[in-house]
């Protein structure tokens, strides 16, 4: 097992990553946000998981539970950000990232 990191460079994105990691946190670093996963670096099957960052005071675009709650996450110009990972959706098509 280790920990890898993966830029999340949208407010909403999909991210492939090996099958059954487990989400430890979401920070920034170096102005980018991060997730920090504990996973299995020998596990080569890849699944697609679904992400979103929602600032304070704005709406949630997704229902309340489809969405696991990750982290809250402050930038360097005070905004704050809710990360959640959504489930339940299509999966996208053919897309690493959006």
């Amino acid at each position: 097992m280790k920990i890898w990191k993966y830029q999340m460079k949208n407010r909403e994105c999909h991210l492939e990553i090996p099958k059954g990691a487990y989400i430890l946190s979401c920070q920034m670093q170096n102005d980018f946000l991060y997730f920090w996963c504990l996973l299995d670096e020998n596990q080569t099957e890849l699944e697609s998981r679904h992400f979103v960052g929602v600032g304070t005071g704005y709406d949630v675009p997704f229902p309340v539970d489809r969405l696991d709650f990750i982290d809250t996450v402050q930038s360097d110009n005070d905004l704050v950000h809710h990360i959640f990972e959504v489930h339940g959706l299509e999966e996208p098509d053919n897309e690493e990232e959006t």
